[in-house]
């Protein structure tokens, strides 16, 4: 487990570069990694994910700083993920479908957005390793009513829809209930905890999900034989 959250984590460093550098129409091979207040070169010891950012207090070890507390929450969300899902996973296309998933979590962190990549890829993984059945079809009503729906009342992020669909598609309708469920219950929880966030901002879902997939996938025994007395 402490392997899978060192891999979760360090997988969430690599994706915060990729994803800022892409934000800010940078190479990620070039520069090398630097401060973005000082642009001071960080050294191997400045780049140890969580580690590094706990040692610094969450600031620059050159200028000081303050270090955009978003990366420490994603590694720790990447990091305990892995720990919850790896040891579950059966096979290869579960992996990448696991890396597409955070992927997506960490950009919906940064951008509240959803890039469409991520998502054909996923797709395409569906249509690959799942058997073909006519039941499949099922979906496409529902999810073009539920798309409709939601464009006219906008109660969820469309690229959200997207997701719960294609987990859907790989897990069941029951995996996929309980994934929502959790995610909701920890959104409301952190809304909670952060209130001013409820009436002034929107809040990223896709790591509530993310976050709600990882428990499913570890509790599947428990949650998916759950009955009400």
């Amino acid at each position: 487990m402490t392997i899978n959250f060192i891999l979760g984590a360090c997988w969430a460093s690599f994706f915060n570069l990729v994803i800022q550098r892409h934000l800010r129409n940078e190479s990620i091979l070039l520069p090398t990694s630097h401060c973005d207040s000082c642009h001071h070169r960080l050294a191997w010891y400045d780049l140890i994910p969580i580690v590094s950012f706990l040692i610094l207090h969450g600031r620059c070890r050159y200028c000081h700083a303050q270090i955009n507390t978003l990366i420490l929450q994603t590694e720790l969300l990447l990091g305990v993920g892995f720990a919850l899902i790896i040891p579950h996973i059966t096979s290869d296309s579960q992996i990448l479908i696991l890396i597409l998933f955070a992927y997506l979590a960490i950009w919906d962190c940064h951008t509240q957005t959803i890039p469409s990549w991520p998502l054909g890829v996923w797709l395409g993984l569906c249509l690959l390793i799942l058997p073909w059945q006519l039941n499949y079809l099922k979906l496409l009503p529902i999810y073009l009513l539920v798309t409709s729906l939601n464009h006219l009342s906008s109660f969820i992020g469309s690229g959200d829809i997207d997701i719960l669909f294609l987990i859907w598609l790989t897990s069941g309708p029951l995996f996929t209930i309980w994934v929502l469920f959790l995610a909701c219950v920890l959104a409301l929880i952190y809304l909670l905890l952060v209130p001013r966030l409820y009436f002034n901002h929107r809040i990223a879902f896709v790591p509530f999900l993310f976050c709600g997939y990882a428990l499913t996938t570890n509790f599947t025994a428990q949650l998916l034989t759950f009955t009400i007395p």
